[in-house]
């Protein structure tokens, strides 16, 4: 994965008089968390980036992908995110930006920057060893300047174009361990669920958010678990969402509406 690695900063001043520092911005409901991939905090253009061990990976652009993407993977210092969660930061389909700055000249001269890429946060989690991993899906077919043309659909979920309108519904319900495709998930349980499509859709509890990964007869699968002290006195929220693909689109109904070109040719290799 490692594409994008952590600048140790006094190795790269002494050998180099400039160099390159990678700014993550991360847009929360509350408040904006910025951060620098290197081992000292960044102050630049009236911001201070705070230094967390950050890992990249490549940038996704081909023809064949739902939208372009990228996974970052961030060390969680002091627990940063851990407490974040348990606090109910909420960073699924928050905005996430990318810059790289060339390092020193744009602290004095902000227009050394280079936004390489944006999108919205995607499958958030703290994996076993303290790291925070998410994925941000690219927000270009989302943008009104240009028609970009791919195998999925273009249109965002519910807009003009979609003419979908995504089904909503609030209930209470309980969260259980149950197997799905051999493995052990967490799901929401409510006899009202069955009666409708939650599949690729979004289950929030308590202020924090999980994707829904399947669902079956009075319950939906999540894609990863809830706290186990979350609290359910409230009740839970869900709404559909749709992966992009023309097989989900079908399945809401609104084919006819699709916004994908699945017979652009793609690249092939024979092999001999």
């Amino acid at each position: 994965m490692a594409v994008s690695l952590p600048v140790k900063m006094a190795e790269a001043k002494e050998s180099s008089s400039c160099f390159f520092i990678e700014l993550y911005k991360l847009l929360l409901p509350s408040y904006t968390l910025t951060i620098a991939s290197c081992d000292e905090d960044i102050f630049y253009n009236g911001e201070t980036y705070k230094a967390f061990p950050v890992k990249r990976g490549e940038i996704t652009k081909t023809v064949d992908s739902r939208v372009d993407n990228c996974e970052i993977e961030i060390s969680n210092t002091n627990e940063y995110f851990t407490l974040a969660l348990f606090n109910g930061k909420n960073f699924l389909n928050c905005r996430a930006l990318i810059y790289k700055i060339l390092y020193p000249d744009a602290l004095t001269d902000p227009t050394n920057v280079q936004l390489i890429f944006y999108g919205q946060i995607d499958t958030p989690e703290l994996t076993e060893n303290g790291t925070f991993k998410c994925s941000i899906i690219s927000d270009l077919p989302n943008m009104d300047s240009c028609r970009t043309m791919g195998y999925s659909c273009t249109n965002t979920f519910g807009d003009e174009n979609c003419q979908k309108k995504p089904d909503e519904m609030m209930g209470v319900g309980t969260l259980e361990n149950r197997t799905w495709q051999g493995i052990e998930r967490q799901c929401l349980v409510d006899s009202r669920l069955a009666d409708g499509n939650w599949e690729n859709g979004v289950c929030e509890i308590d202020g924090e958010a999980r994707r829904i990964i399947h669902c079956e007869t009075g319950c939906v699968f999540l894609e990863y678990a809830f706290p186990s002290n979350i609290d359910l006195s409230d009740g839970y929220w869900v709404r559909q969402n749709c992966d992009k693909t023309q097989a989900s689109c079908k399945k809401l109904g609104n084919l006819k509406h699709y916004g994908g070109f699945p017979f652009i040719p793609f690249e092939y290799t024979v092999k001999s």
